[in-house]
């Protein structure tokens, strides 16, 4: 029968160019791996290459054996990588959006310490991570408005208002609140979809009849931040980044806005099988906040 092993060493030597080559890269001598190629041949009945003094020259059989003796090679290669998520009881893989990925779970990882080696996966919308969530790639995922969904745990844990941040342009430069409907006359900068923030303030907008046309979408909270400091327009962003932004970007104009229902729920998602690992970031989620 065929082994692996032979399949490997095929492969190398074909990848070499010669047995001199292969044999080093693998770490065993010459005559030794020649004779496993031998024993290779022997058990398929066919010759697969011949050495010359330029090299392997390989046959119409031995490239056939050739490029799917590789296939097999990099599929066992990529399944002993994948099998390591369930061989390591001490991994945790967390999924999250990209401002809570930059602004809530450093906090929290750096509570948890020690006890995990971390996977931190961000995807730009919660739908990607739910899917993520359902086909077992992760265990736990922070999300933003969740909805109910099969066999997936949703634990609410917090309503997060969004702030406004303003150009240093801006008429609203002298109000102490901002109004939602002032806030979009101004030159307005929005999230870019797919997104979650974007797909929130559209569903909110055509609610209370409320019409946005932007000057510019962006995808990212942080070019947001970088375009409104430079003048270009008016935005809003999470609370989360509003309060990181008033100690690292002081000039940062940052207003409350009034609308107290223009905030969105920040939610746990897992499977009942993860129930363990979820209590326990909880509990040091509770420090992190």
């Amino acid at each position: 029968m065929v082994t692996l092993k032979q399949m490997e060493y095929f492969v190398a030597a074909v990848l070499s160019g010669s047995l001199t080559t292969a044999s080093k890269k693998l770490f065993i001598s010459q005559p030794a791996l020649t004779k496993q190629l031998q024993q290779l041949e022997e058990e398929l009945g066919c010759r697969l290459f011949y050495r010359k003094t330029t090299g392997l020259e390989i046959t119409e059989a031995g490239q056939y054996f050739f490029e799917n003796a590789n296939k097999i090679v990099n599929d066992v290669e990529n399944l002993t990588e994948d099998m390591k998520t369930f061989n390591h009881k001490n991994i945790l893989r967390i999924g999250a959006l990209p401002s809570i990925g930059s602004y809530l779970l450093p906090a929290l990882i750096s509570k948890i310490g020690p006890n995990y080696k971390m996977e931190l996966t961000i995807k730009d919308t919660t739908s990607q991570l739910v899917s993520l969530i359902e086909s077992d790639r992760i265990e736990l995922a922070f999300v933003q408005d969740a909805s109910m969904y099969d066999e997936i745990i949703v634990k609410h844990l917090f309503n997060e208002p969004y702030d406004a941040i303003l150009s240093q342009n801006s008429n609203l430069l002298n109000v102490e609140t901002v109004r939602l409907e002032q806030l979009v006359k101004e030159p307005f900068i929005m999230h870019k979809a797919p997104c979650d923030i974007r797909a929130f303030v559209d569903r909110y907008c055509e609610k209370i009849g409320l019409s946005i046309k932007p000057i510019i979408e962006l995808e990212f909270n942080d070019s947001i931040v970088t375009f409104v400091t430079k003048g270009i327009g008016s935005s809003f962003i999470p609370r989360m980044v509003s309060t990181q932004l008033k100690h690292s970007t002081p000039s940062a104009i940052i207003k409350s806005i009034e609308d107290q229902y223009f905030q969105r729920s920040i939610d746990l998602l897992y499977k009942d099988a993860y129930k363990k690992k979820a209590n326990e970031v909880l509990t040091h989620l509770e420090g992190a906040l």
